[in-house]
């Protein structure tokens, strides 16, 4: 639950809105605040999420060096096979 509830809960009934107006007014700011925060990064992390994904397709059209059955750009071994159809994909 968030503080602003929780303090808003425990404020006897009979108190008038307008000696919580101060409070009422910082509380919504800062949720709002909070709020377009939260979607600033979000919007950022989709960002970068976008970037890595393009990166990853411009690898994809790259050759790929094989040493020793070692994938040199994506850093996994392969069986001989799969590495002779990684060089030579048209070949089978």
């Amino acid at each position: 639950m968030a503080p602003s509830l929780q303090v808003l809960q425990v404020i006897p009934d009979n108190w008038s809105v307008g000696l919580l107006h101060g409070f009422l007014i910082s509380s919504v700011r800062k949720s709002i605040n909070c709020a377009r925060t939260t979607r600033v990064e979000r919007m950022l992390a989709r960002g970068e999420n976008l970037q890595v994904q393009q990166e990853n397709i411009a690898l994809m059209g790259e050759r790929v060096v094989m040493t020793e059955s070692k994938c040199v750009l994506f850093h996994f071994y392969l069986s001989s096979v799969a590495a002779f159809q990684l060089c030579f994909p048209g070949l089978r």
